[in-house]
């Protein structure tokens, strides 16, 4: 069984070198948190333990209405990363749905905007404001650096992005 201790300090640090010196198995997460919208649940199920692995905090959601009730609950403020899936056009009005309701809740982090196929992120560059886009398929390393890229890094200083697409 794996411990997970959450924080990104010094205490959580020894305190890590502590329990593997007896023999614990443990995973230092950092505070950060991340929001993973994927509707295919392999790739969703993937994303979010590579994430964890990583250290962060990852909530996954299925559709954009279990999107919206996470986001909901959350402190928004908290978050480093929307991890949002494009899947059609339909779920156009939906992203934006999702980051605008972010957004009021105080989520200054950054938006990915995942895509496969058909790219229809010109249709989102106007509406959703430094929004990265990540075409599919991707490497999850590839995933990890632009997470850990961001300006926010829990300092509430708002998105980055140049709002280009990065093909893999």
């Amino acid at each position: 069984m794996t411990t997970k201790l959450y924080g990104d300090n010094e205490a959580t640090t020894r305190a890590a070198q502590i329990l593997r010196g007896q023999g614990v198995d443990v995973i230092v997460c950092k505070r950060e948190r991340v929001l993973i919208l994927e509707p295919y649940e392999p790739l969703r199920r993937v994303e979010k333990k590579f994430l964890e692995g990583a250290g962060y905090q990852v909530y996954s959601a299925a559709t954009p209405a279990d999107a919206l009730q996470i986001i909901g609950y959350g402190l928004m403020a908290e978050y480093l990363a929307l991890i949002l899936d494009l899947d059609d056009k339909r779920d156009v009005d939906g992203i934006v749905e999702i980051v605008g309701c972010a957004r009021s809740r105080a989520f200054m982090g950054d938006v990915i905007i995942t895509f496969a196929g058909a790219d229809y992120s010109h249709q989102l560059k106007d509406r959703i404001s430094g929004a990265e886009f990540l075409q599919k398929p991707f490497r999850l390393k590839e995933l990890e650096a632009l997470i850990a890229g961001s300006n926010y890094a829990g300092k509430n200083i708002g998105p980055k992005s140049s709002g280009q697409i990065i093909p893999l």
